[in-house]
């Protein structure tokens, strides 16, 4: 029961925390307007958000044994 309660909160906080707040709000206020608009280092952004996502989902997903084969 305790490994299922971390795996939840553990996909909980790479969702959150990572995601949407770190790495989206230091995007917009840390990063100088130089880095902000090269188009290809938003697409590395965009991609390594939505994989942080899916594993965040997957995990989550995982743990309450609603993924394929668990």
């Amino acid at each position: 029961m305790m490994v299922q309660i971390g795996g939840i909160g553990g996909g909980i906080f790479l969702l959150v925390v990572v995601v949407v707040v770190v790495v989206w709000r230091l995007r917009y206020t840390g990063v100088p307007p130089r880095f902000r608009a090269n188009p290809w280092l938003t697409a590395a952004l965009v991609m390594s958000s939505a994989a942080i996502l899916f594993l965040a989902v997957y995990a989550v997903l995982d743990t309450l044994g609603l993924t394929p084969g668990s």
